[in-house]
């Protein structure tokens, strides 16, 4: 299987650049947000299919990254209000 490196520099400048907090990147990832301080910390191995979904990620225009913004706003606080009234657990 082919995996990518990728210096942990370069991931936390690409995620900056993104204007992703790591929670945001994580979720998007679908990875825990202590794998995302893994890539930042250390140089990590990924699979082809995640270093494609994070360039994706990654590289966006503006419009993209706010619109990504709202969504993400959006998905969060329909997770909480879910959680006030026990659809989901907090």
């Amino acid at each position: 299987m082919f995996r990518k490196k990728l210096k942990p520099e370069i991931f936390r400048k690409m995620r900056e650049n993104a204007g992703l907090s790591r929670e945001e990147l994580a979720l998007l990832m679908d990875w825990s947000e202590g794998t995302v301080v893994n890539y930042e910390t250390k140089e990590c191995k990924m699979d082809l299919y995640e270093f494609e979904k994070f360039m994706m990620v990654t590289t966006t225009s503006k419009e993209d990254r706010d619109s990504r913004k709202k969504l993400l706003k959006y998905i969060s606080n329909a997770i909480q209000e879910l959680a006030t009234i026990g659809v989901v657990e907090k």
